[in-house]
């Protein structure tokens, strides 16, 4: 096998003119870059002349399924002007068709194509609820260092099977079962260790997928599916065309790049010249071109393929990792030798540290489009944005849109690794799922899905954010066979303590709870109450007074929401004492254990508290919203109570206390019965409580003098100053003054009652006393001292 080696990538602009010639193209359908192509569409071109219909052929009118591979079928239409291609089998859901219209095809002349012509088109996505769950049954190792992921029906069981590009590892095919679980193939063996990307697609034209493997490191390798042996079989070590005597491949793209019908590969390179392949029609690669724009730093990381500029041929929109390399657009000949795009050096100020790009029709206006995904290595974490760049129709990209982290700012949106599009969510516009390798962030860099807007747009808002992994690529395929695509991510860890194992979306139709108080949602795992959302009942008296909030369940999902069957179990209050949590009770369960999609129905809790202080709980609603079952949040309520004390002279006075002292006042002394002689003291009620505490609502009446059964003189007491209010607010106090005017010598007593709604002092009461005084003169005489009376008239 001999070996061309050939310098392109020349930096003018003009194309080489093509040679005159009789066919032309007047009309196709599926045209190029059409969405949501039927699955059993054929392939229809009409053109400027009568075709020999012996011409038209696996070779001249190549049709590829990018995970299905060549497809075989029948022509017809041979000599009239429109020939027709009818598939054998369906196209697969969701893949890219690429058809190659070759110069091989003639009319009765034998004149031949102007040119030959190369296009794709995508299938239409029947299904898709564009929301996502973990399949969590996969048995994928933890230690993976999976950096590309490429899915295909390798086996032709109709189903989808994955091939995995590992770095320090040997490269893995996992074969998929139809239902979404697939299996090692232990007996596959491939040679592997520096494996950055990985492509599929028929190399050698016989139905079966082939895989072209991009080594860093070693030399990048071919492999045919069934020759023979019914798995892969090596077929081709590529030989090293740099300096180094080192491949250093980031990637690889496949796509008919010289218009002959077979499939050619485009290798990026680090830091050498990138490599185009060319198929010599048996699925192996002996001419090789290499670019000659690089530069020491110049340090390329992926590229993608498309019609840029819709001449008929795959041009290249290629990105570069470091801060001094940026995107470059490349143009293709027709035969594989490229020019690059000098015009579009705008690129080169708003691209940089670009990892991934992949190109389709966003925006549906037929021209691809490129969106690419950055990375900035700088301990700052400050970075370029993932950009969405438009094609004009003319095959420039002048209009670009940044996507806003959906992180924040300083979550580390640059730090994007793998882009790929496709649709979705079933409504024929290019989604896209951006994956995140958490060289920085681990708790904030997910991986992204962009849910395409129906005009070419991708809103944060509406992002659907899937878990914090370690993401190298995705890939996007029905794994589960149910008629829409799924998600494979790759997942990279550097050494076998990360724990990083692949991971698979499955594409479904899912509830997605949340729960509103007031009308205020409240967050899974609440933790902290509050009154705005009613998880915080306030303060109730812990006597007679109870708090409730009424809740609703919404389903914001697109598939019924299901509670617990058991209405008694449908949302439980939890906790253990002393939190307080049986003073909650759901006093109204939710009516029925099935919410409607955007249905809600609603619950009430009611709060009685049973002791003073805080009292808290936690609510927990049972449902099948596969990442927030349980839905559970905090509630809690304030017991109140007022609780009376009363002092005098500073000291405390205990209810129904029953022996007056003068340390506290109760006891008013000695007082002369005469000359309006009194005593007084000023007592002072205290709350101690958290409740305000009410006094009887007449001040004449707030606080009482009462009879001593046991003790005359009641009478000689009063309350000269009443409370000045009847209520007296928590932790406040307020001020009556008693005085004491005996009418009698001797101890008088009485009692204190002060109504109040203290439910354990009520009335709050407590003895007093004083001893009323008066002078008392005795005359005696004689020698015996005899008492003489007063006024005593006989001696």
């Amino acid at each position: 096998m001999s070996l061309m080696f050939l310098l392109v990538f020349h930096t003018q602009l003009a194309k080489p003119a093509r040679a005159a010639a009789n066919i032309t193209i007047l009309f196709k359908t599926p045209d190029r870059y059409a969405l949501n192509v039927a699955a059993s569409t054929d392939v229809v071109v009409q053109f400027s002349t009568e075709i020999d219909g012996d011409t038209a052929t696996t070779s001249t009118f190549a049709v590829y399924g990018s995970m299905s591979g060549r497809v075989s079928g029948s022509y017809s239409g041979g000599g009239t002007d429109t020939i027709t291609f009818d598939p054998d089998t369906n196209f697969l859901i969701g893949e890219t068709v690429s058809v190659t219209l070759t110069t091989g095809l003639q009319d009765a002349s034998d004149n031949t194509l102007e040119s030959a012509e190369v296009w794709e088109f995508v299938i239409e996505v029947p299904l898709g609820a564009g929301t996502f769950l973990k399949d969590d049954s996969q048995s994928f190792s933890e230690f993976t260092q999976v950096f590309d992921v490429a899915l295909g029906d390798f086996d032709k069981d109709g189903y989808l099977d994955a091939l995995l590009a590992k770095r320090q590892l040997d490269n893995e095919l996992w074969l998929g079962n139809g239902d979404g679980v697939f299996t090692l193939d232990a007996t596959q063996e491939f040679s592997g260790g520096q494996t950055w990307g990985v492509a599929v697609g028929d190399l050698d034209g016989d139905g079966w997928l082939d895989a072209f493997f991009a080594n860093n490191g070693q030399a990048d390798k071919v492999w045919h599916w069934n020759d023979g042996t019914g798995k892969f079989d090596l077929i081709q070590t590529l030989p090293h065309h740099t300096t180094q005597n080192k491949s250093a491949s980031v990637g690889v793209v496949l796509g008919d790049l010289n218009g002959d019908g077979w499939l050619d590969a485009f290798v990026p390179m680090y830091r050498r010249p990138n490599q185009v392949w060319l198929n010599d029609g048996n699925g192996e690669f002996p001419e090789v071109k290499l670019s000659d724009d690089m530069d020491e730093n110049r340090k390329t990381f992926g590229a993608a393929l498309g019609d840029i500029d819709g001449d008929g041929c795959l041009d290249v929109f290629e990105v570069g990792q470091s801060s001094s390399v940026s995107s470059k657009v490349y143009i293709n000949d027709c035969a594989g030798e490229f020019t690059l795009h000098a015009s579009q050096t705008y690129l080169e100020a708003e691209t940089e540290s670009s990892l991934d790009v992949v190109m389709g029709d966003i925006n549906r206006d037929g021209w691809p489009d490129a969106f690419v995904v950055n990375y900035n290595s700088s301990s700052s974490g400050d970075g370029v944005a993932n950009t969405v760049w438009f094609n004009n129709g003319s095959g420039v990209f002048t209009t670009s849109t940044s996507l806003t982290d959906v992180f924040g700012p300083d979550s580390g949106e640059d730090e994007s690794a793998g882009v790929t599009l496709g649709d979705l969510n079933g409504d024929g516009w290019l989604d896209a799922i951006v994956v995140n390798s958490l060289a920085r962030n681990s708790s904030t860099d997910k991986d992204v899905v962009y849910i395409n807007d129906g005009s070419g747009g991708y809103a944060t808002s509406t992002a659907v954010i899937l878990g914090a992994e370690r993401g190298r690529k995705a890939a996007f395929g029905d794994l589960d066979n149910d008629g829409d695509l799924d998600i494979w991510v790759g997942n990279w860890g550097q050494s076998p303590g990360y724990s990083y194992p692949d991971v698979i979306w499955l594409n479904e139709n899912i509830p997605d709870i949340r729960v509103t108080g007031n009308g205020v949602e409240i967050d899974d795992e609440d933790d902290a109450p509050g009154t705005a959302d009613g998880t915080d009942f306030g303060n109730v008296y812990i006597h007679n007074g109870t708090s409730t909030t009424t809740f609703t369940i919404h389903n914001d999902g697109n598939a019924a929401l299901s509670l617990h069957a058991s209405s008694t179990l449908r949302v439980v209050v939890e906790g253990e004492e002393p939190s307080g949590h049986l003073d909650f009770t759901v006093t109204t369960t939710p009516a029925t254990s099935t919410v409607s999609v955007g249905g809600s129905v609603t619950f009430v809790v009611n709060f009685n508290p049973s002791a003073t202080g805080t009292r808290a709980a936690i609510l927990s609603i049972s449902n099948d919203d596969p990442d927030e079952d349980p839905y559970t949040f905090s509630i809690r309520g304030t017991g109140t109570d007022p609780e009376i004390s009363v002092t005098g002279n500073g000291t405390e006075i205990a209810h129904e206390d029953d022996t007056p002292t003068t340390t506290d006042g109760t006891d008013f002394g000695s007082v002369y019965i005469h000359n309006d002689a009194t005593a007084t003291t000023t007592f002072t009620i205290l709350n101690t409580g958290n409740r305000v505490l009410n006094l009887h609502a007449t001040s004449t009446s707030r606080v009482v003098v009462e009879e001593d059964e046991e003790t005359p003189g009641y009478l000689d007491f009063e309350v000269t100053t009443s409370p000045a209010t009847s209520t007296v607010s928590a932790e406040g106090n307020i001020t009556f003054v008693v005085t004491f005017n005996p009418s009698a010598t001797g101890t008088r007593s009485a009692i204190l009652s002060i109504s109040n709604d203290d439910t354990d002092e009520n009335p709050y009461t407590f003895s007093i006393q004083g001893t009323g005084t008066d002078p008392e003169i005795s005359v005696t005489g004689g020698p015996e001292g005899v008492q003489i009376a007063h006024e005593d008239g006989e001696p």
